[in-house]
């Protein structure tokens, strides 16, 4: 698989035995189409920012 966000490849079952799985469901997912998977870096990256008070998806317009 390769991430969205930084074109790294990384390992990815796309089911529930997948790595993302087994990370608490940190931040919201946009309304309307899912984004793409992404690497466990950028992953953590956008649970920080998110933490952080910062939007991490844009809204639709």
């Amino acid at each position: 698989m390769i991430c969205e966000i930084c074109g790294t490849d990384f390992p990815c079952t796309a089911d529930s035995q997948c790595w993302c799985m087994q990370v608490p469901h940190a931040i919201p997912l946009p309304a309307g189409e899912a984004p793409g998977c992404v690497c466990p870096a950028c992953l953590e990256r956008l649970i920080r920012r998110s933490r952080a008070g910062e939007h991490v998806f844009q809204e639709p317009v």
